[in-house]
C-alpha cells in the first residue's frame, strides 16, 4: 500500500500517440453546469468531463490496466475499490487551492495528458501546508498518492489536460 508515499512513473500510457487528444471530444462542464446537471454539490476549479465510466469506459479500463502495470498490483493491497474519474482542463489564470481528496477517496492518480510544461505541475504539502514536493507537469507522467495528502495544481496553462482517478477502497 502507498499510505506514506507519492509514486511517480513516466510513460504511463503505452502508445499514447495512437489516441493522443481523443479526450478533447468529450463535453467539458464547469462546476456550476456539472452540479446543475447531476444534482451534486461539488467544488473544483476549471472544467471537466462526466465520469469516464459514463462517457469512455474503454479509456477508463485501459487507464486502470496501466495503473496495475506501472505501479504493480499491490498498490492498494489488492483491495477492491470504486473508481470515479474524469478528464480535467485548467487554463492559464484558473486558480487552485490547497486541498485533500479525502474523504471520501483513499487514493488519487493524476496523469498529465497535455504538452509538457515544467513551470506547471502538482505541489504537495504537509499538514502545516508547508511544501514537501513539487512534481513538474510532463506529458504522460502519472502520480499516485494517498488522497489524504494536501496538494494543488500549480501554474495552470492553456491546454493543461489531466486524467484524474479517485479510488475508494471497499
Amino acid at each position: 500500500m502507498i499510505e506514506k508515499k507519492i509514486l511517480i512513473t513516466e510513460c504511463f500510457f503505452d502508445y499514447l500517440h495512437l489516441f493522443d487528444n481523443d479526450w478533447k471530444k468529450h463535453k467539458m462542464f464547469s462546476v456550476e453546469e456539472f452540479n446543475k446537471e447531476t444534482g451534486k454539490s461539488e467544488n473544483w476549479p476549471g472544467v471537466r468531463t462526466r465520469d469516464l465510466a459514463e462517457v469512455d469506459r474503454t479509456f477508463l479500463a485501459y487507464s486502470l490496466t496501466c495503473i496495475e502495470k506501472k505501479f504493480g498490483q499491490d498498490w492498494n493491497n489488492r483491495q477492491p475499490y470504486i473508481v470515479t474519474s474524469s478528464i480535467q482542463l485548467r487554463e492559464e489564470g484558473v486558480p487552485d487551492w490547497i486541498h485533500k481528496d479525502s474523504p471520501p477517496h483513499d487514493y488519487t492518480c493524476l496523469v498529465y495528458l497535455g504538452n509538457t510544461n515544467l513551470n506547471s505541475g502538482t505541489t504537495f504539502y504537509n499538514d502545516k501546508h508547508e511544501e514537501i514536493l513539487q512534481v513538474p507537469y510532463v506529458k504522460n507522467r502519472a502520480v499516485l498518492f494517498a488522497s489524504k495528502y494536501y496538494h494543488k495544481s500549480t501554474s495552470n496553462f492553456n491546454g493543461r489536460y489531466t486524467l484524474s482517478l479517485f479510488f475508494r477502497l471497499q
